[in-house]
């Protein structure tokens, strides 16, 4: 997957520059929709607006696609204080679905679909890392992963 191809809408709300750094975690996050194709760029049109959300992630995905609302060093406010808890830089990416969805769920609605081979070609541009992280494992200094919003939420 070339991530300079995927559609770009810039959400209206962005602040601060671009950092160069790489993310140390990837933080998936539900949009608390049904999993259908056209949510992520509902979603992203709906981000685009000063009515928008302040709230949002880098990229939005649905079983048919991934939009992009903010370069990957911007800041955007989908955990804690922006992109950073503690200091640790992330990189939000909400998937149409819902959060109380358990694995076969997620695995039915075609959200990993797309959300799967994104996560991969941001790990293989060195965001991140191929590791699940649980809560416990977020306050260990240093560690790159994957993990939820729920599992950001009971670590900090």
């Amino acid at each position: 997957m070339n991530l300079d191809e995927i559609r770009y809408i810039p959400a209206y709300y962005q602040k601060g520059g671009i950092q160069t750094a790489k993310a140390e975690i990837i933080v998936m996050h539900s949009m608390e929709c049904p999993a259908q194709v056209g949510r992520a760029l509902n979603w992203a049109k709906a981000l685009a607006l000063p009515t928008g959300s302040r709230s949002f992630a880098h990229y939005q995905t649905d079983p048919g696609g991934i939009v992009r609302s903010a370069p990957l060093g911007r800041v955007c406010p989908h955990v804690g204080n922006g992109n950073t808890v503690r200091g640790i830089w992330t990189l939000g990416i909400e998937q149409a679905g819902y959060a109380r969805f358990g694995r076969q769920q997620w695995v039915d609605s075609g959200a990993l679909n797309t959300a799967g081979p994104l996560v991969a070609a941001l790990i293989a541009e060195g965001h991140g890392a191929n590791r699940w992280l649980e809560p416990e494992d977020l306050k260990v200094t240093g560690v790159r992963g994957v993990t939820s919003h729920n599992n950001m939420r009971l670590a900090f």
